[in-house]
């Protein structure tokens, strides 16, 4: 009973999710105009509605059936020797770039496997291959959007995390952000008997 009652919760927000995308965008636009917020801001909170829809199931996921995809634009493209292979590219943690860093720390702390995508086309190829429970994605407005999109058709619960400077080179992001993500996790595993 408790299997089926969380695939009727899981229906319903996915079904949330896809009806109210484009709601919330809307909602979020006027909220922050009138707020007087800026365009990343109104970003952000658009992601965090649709994080917030995809939590709770997230959440039931253990950090090591997860995975962390980074966006290849993160890396220092003056120091990274590194090369492109069949799943994106091959960081060998070297710590010279935010990649690295964050490669190292969320594989070290969490255990969980992280891959640096060259773009979202990937990310399906990624998920097909490796079989992950959940994701944590990093990326642009744009690309953040659309792997929620892909990811829900799969039936996988995500986190998204907006860069903090957009652009196809040498981007940012904020790794508390990434780490705050991946440390939503249930506290208290389900009894079985639950109804």
């Amino acid at each position: 009973m408790t299997r089926l009652k969380d695939q009727i919760k899981q229906s319903i927000a996915d079904l949330i999710d896809t009806i109210t995308h484009e709601n919330i965008a809307e909602a979020t636009e006027l909220v922050a105009k009138r707020l007087g917020l800026s365009e990343r801001l109104i970003n952000y909170t658009h992601v965090e509605f649709r994080n917030k829809l995809n939590e709770p199931r997230f959440r039931k996921v253990p950090q090591h059936e997860r995975v962390l995809l980074l966006p290849h634009c993160l890396r220092d493209t003056t120091v990274c020797p590194n090369v492109y292979g069949e799943d994106g590219l091959k960081c060998d943690g070297c710590e010279k770039c935010q990649v690295g860093r964050i490669k190292t720390l969320v594989e070290k702390r969490y255990g969980v496997k992280t891959f640096i995508l060259p773009g979202g086309s990937m990310v399906t190829k990624i998920i097909k291959r490796h079989r992950p429970r959940a994701v944590v994605g990093v990326a642009c407005f744009e690309e953040v959007n659309l792997g929620f999109d892909k990811l829900r058709q799969l039936g996988i619960p995500v986190q998204g995390v907006l860069l903090l400077r957009d652009g196809c080179k040498d981007t940012q992001v904020n790794v508390d952000e990434i780490l705050e993500k991946l440390e939503l996790v249930d506290s208290q595993p389900r009894e079985s008997g639950d109804e």
